[in-house]
């Protein structure tokens, strides 16, 4: 009881102080701006803190500063200057709660979708990217004290604003604890949506919120050290901010939708399509007399924010967007197999059509997707579904985009978006997904009419977010009890990653001495306190092991040139086939062997 209490207080504490903490330092920088509603302040002060802290984080890895105890006097330095801040803010939240309107309470309702995402973060990482490279980022920074070329992962670098946040709360707190990030951007998200409708209808942003709350593929990746909820964020305030220039012509927000702009595209490059597409928005979408300036504008203030990622990615490999775009850049060790495809076929002009044709989809496929990513198990691929309430309010979001011109502006973008991701993982399509809230709140509105009535609007509420509220105590169940001991942690990490007992072994026995090679899983990668080696990319990717596996001594040969001492083979992972046990000669030693994994150490 002592250590889940211990555990839920950690959480807790955490959650609270990155969200004080990027509050604080968005609202010392933009001590100016005029709010309409505390939702509004905290949703925009936030992101935007959490925009600056990320890159000042990157500053810090590229001076070779990154220390927790710089990292902790930072924080303290910025709660220090936003004392007065605080005070203030304290005399108006009592206010606030003191108020006899129910509304308020109202627009509390949809985030009780969030419990079992809060239940869910306590359990240790065991998403498969966040173990197999944003956490290992994270880990690698703070071991280097720098930000570094991560030459063993699948992507040594790219837009890394997410794992430097991750990386701050490992130094100060736990790997539990960077699930708090994501939590709070899903939290910020539905407050941005709130804080957008709020100026023209309470009931509209309330439904707008529970909307989005209500899918469970935003529980389940609020729970995770994903940086796609964050990626979301940024891309949701910049294009409320967008609409807000729209509607009071005034610079400022503009300038706030092209920083939020660049903080999306220094969290993943899908972030770069926002960028572009408001840009372009901007050009048509501005006063006539203005355009040069607004567009000036948001180009000079975007590229700002996001160059740091890009020129960092051009010093190192000569590629902004590296590993893609090959075919202009070049070719490396991380080439993805389209553009592998692309840069060594006979002729190029076909290998792009051809791989638009597996890329975008046919007319039928896009028209079915809404259904698709609500229903169809082979789409979503082990991905949880969004909220079928999305679907079903179709035709209110299509009613709301064409009565608002606003929106109608945007409608080209994100349905260009969606077709471009749409043959992808269906979590690219989150950045969009807040949009259509907007709207479907609108739509809903519409259709309660002149009720108005409180509690029919709760309702309705707790109907919307009924979804993720099922989801996420069927998610609870399946994973069993929260482990809250270090035996119980272990326990439930044996179960869920195959490698981790094996790797266990090795910490134990070795410490960080050893360079492992592991046919298995990658992402069991953050658990390895050595080096691990064996991915689908890099120079140690699978396919040129592959090609190495014809004789126990070639293998062993292969291995030690790559630097190995050791070898991990889970005989269930298709990713490398090394021969049976019985065929590896003595210079394998085997160290452990469980279900299908073994474990072997490799002669001097």
């Amino acid at each position: 009881m002592i250590a889940m209490l211990a555990l839920l207080a950690g959480q807790i504490l955490a959650l609270l102080i990155v969200t004080s903490t990027g509050w604080a330092l968005g609202r010392l920088l933009f001590r100016r701006l005029q709010f309409s509603s505390v939702a509004d302040e905290v949703s925009l002060c936030t992101t935007l803190g959490l925009g600056v802290a990320g890159t000042f984080l990157f500053l810090l890895g590229l001076a070779h500063a990154l220390y927790a105890l710089v990292i902790l006097a930072v924080v303290i330095a910025v709660h220090l200057l936003a004392v007065p801040l605080w005070l203030e803010t304290f005399a108006r939240v009592r206010r606030w709660w003191e108020e006899r309107d129910p509304v308020p309470r109202l627009e509390l309702l949809p985030f009780v979708a969030l419990t079992p995402a809060f239940v869910l973060s306590l359990y240790p990482p065991n998403a498969w990217d966040e173990t197999m490279y944003h956490l290992p980022f994270a880990k690698l920074f703070l071991r280097e004290h720098a930000v570094v070329f991560a030459e063993t992962l699948r992507f040594p670098l790219f837009p890394q604003l997410g794992e430097m946040l991750f990386a701050a709360i490992l130094a100060l707190s736990g790997d539990v604890q960077t699930h708090t990030v994501q939590l709070l951007a899903a939290l910020l998200i539905a407050m941005a949506i709130q804080a957008h409708m709020r100026r023209r209808n309470v009931v509209s942003s309330v439904m707008g919120a529970a909307l989005w709350l209500g899918s469970p593929i935003v529980v389940y990746y609020a729970a995770t050290s994903y940086v796609d909820h964050l990626l979301t964020l940024f891309c949701t305030v910049s294009c409320t901010m967008w609409l807000r220039w729209r509607e009071e012509g005034s610079s400022r927000w503009l300038l706030l939708s092209a920083a939020c702009a660049g903080f999306a595209a220094g969290t993943k490059y899908l972030g770069l399509y926002f960028a572009c597409a408001l840009a372009i928005l901007t050009m048509f979408g501005g006063r006539p007399r203005g355009v040069v300036r607004a567009v000036s504008l948001f180009a000079v203030v975007s590229l700002l924010t996001l160059s740091p990622w890009y020129v960092r990615n051009t010093a190192a490999t000569g590629n902004p967007v590296f590993p893609f775009l090959s075919e202009i850049f070049g070719k490396s060790e991380w080439t993805s197999a389209i553009d592998r495809a692309v840069a060594e076929g006979e002729n190029p002009k076909e290998k792009i059509m051809h791989a638009g044709r597996h890329l975008l989809p046919k007319p039928a496929e896009l028209i079915t997707l809404p259904w698709r990513v609500v229903s169809d198990r082979e789409h979503l691929a082990g991905e949880p579904p969004y909220s079928p309430f999305l679907f079903i309010a179709l035709p209110l979001i299509a009613m709301a985009v064409i009565r608002d011109r606003d929106l109608r502006l945007m409608a080209g973008a994100v349905l260009l978006y969606v077709l471009v991701v749409s043959k992808h993982d269906v979590r690219f399509l989150l950045p969009v997904v807040p949009l259509f809230c907007l709207a479907g709140g609108v739509g809903i509105d519409w259709l309660l009419g002149a009720l108005r009535r409180y509690a029919l609007s709760a309702a309705v509420v707790l109907m919307l977010i009924a979804p993720a509220l099922v989801y996420g105590a069927l998610k609870i169940v399946q994973r069993g009890a929260v482990p809250a001991t270090a035996a119980a942690r272990h326990e439930f990490l044996e179960r869920v990653i195959r490698p981790y007992r094996a790797l266990q072994y090795l910490n134990e026995a070795r410490g960080r001495d050893y360079v492992l090679y592991g046919a298995a899983s990658p992402n069991a990668i953050y658990y390895a306190e050595g080096v691990w080696l064996g991915e689908v990319m890099g120079p140690a990717r699978y396919s040129f092991v592959r090609s190495k596996t014809s004789s126990s001594a070639e293998l062993f040969e292969t291995l030690r040139s790559l630097g190995a001492d050791h070898l991990l083979i889970d005989r269930t992972f298709p990713g490398v086939s090394p021969p049976d046990a019985e065929a590896l000669s003595s210079d394998f030693r085997l160290l452990l062997r469980y279900d299908a994994i073994e474990l072997y150490a490799l002669r001097p």
